[in-house]
């Protein structure tokens, strides 16, 4: 079996790991919304713990799930 293209990293809700994980923004727009989508956490929440606008994740979700 070949080795892995890179290291494994544990699993993380600490904004400032996944940001340094995401180099694309995508990336770091979809896990700014995940847990406002699969887990039903508060957008104003998910600001507070990622220092975006308070209204950044809830309009991103409303954006892209209508």
């Amino acid at each position: 079996m070949p080795a892995p293209r890179r290291p494994r990293v544990e699993p993380t809700d600490d904004w400032e790991q996944l940001r340094l994980l995401a180099p694309f923004p995508e990336q770091r727009a979809y896990e700014l919304l995940r847990p406002v989508v699969l887990f039903g956490r508060p957008p104003a929440e998910r600001a507070r713990e990622t220092g975006t606008a308070d209204r950044t994740p809830g309009e991103s979700f409303r954006y892209t799930y209508g």
